[in-house]
């Protein structure tokens, strides 16, 4: 009988301490888990690298000659506006040549689109051209400076409409009223805003 009580003890202890034991791993295993998974998501810190934009100091000529102005197709006199259309084609304001010039998308030599080298005040001329826009249609819309008016001028025709100001300068008492120097277009490409500037004399 005696020693039927200590085998049951001994029995009793043992599983004790296996299960201590396998309690004890459990709770370190958990622990560890915990520990691993702070670890893995604690804040790290970054770095943040910011791009720096440099232009390329070197400058590409694509349109008219350097040093060498002239009116040839392939020069430029005093060149104040230009503007790309869809098809990345340059028009050119060469306001002392007065004229537009088009550039072909990678060609160096323009085509005169409206007025020419010698200038007017008639309908199909200009006089210092300031500023071009090109509609969807590629017609253009040209600030005739030196006219004082606006020149709508339908692709691949030889003369323009004016759409704004009356080709004279207006005058009133100690006032010189100069018809713009810039244009601005909606949307929508059909209506057009201006820019009128009156200065004092």
């Amino acid at each position: 009988m005696m020693i039927f009580i200590c085998n049951h003890i001994y029995r009793c202890s043992r599983r004790y301490v296996i299960t201590s034991v396998l309690i004890t791993l459990l709770v370190i295993l958990i622990i560890a888990t915990i520990l691993l998974v702070l670890l893995i998501k604690s804040p790290t810190k970054r770095i943040i690298s910011t791009p720096v934009l440099r232009w390329n100091s070197t400058g590409i000529t694509v349109a008219g000659i350097s040093g060498s102005p002239g009116s040839a197709n392939n020069q430029l006199t005093s060149p104040f506006d230009i503007f790309l259309d869809y098809a990345n084609n340059l028009y050119v304001a060469d306001r002392d040549n007065h004229r537009i010039q088009k550039y072909l998308f990678g060609s160096s030599i323009g085509q005169t689109v409206a007025g020419n080298v010698t200038g007017g005040s008639s309908s199909d001329k200009l006089s210092s051209p300031s500023r071009v826009l090109i509609d969807s249609n590629e017609n253009l819309y040209i600030a005739d400076t030196g006219n004082y008016r606006i020149q709508f001028w339908r692709k691949e025709v030889n003369s323009g409409i004016t759409v704004a100001g009356t080709g004279k300068k207006n005058k009133s008492r100690l006032y010189s009223s100069k018809l713009f120097s810039s244009i601005f277009s909606t949307l929508n490409k059909t209506t057009l805003f201006f820019l009128h500037i009156t200065v004092c004399l």
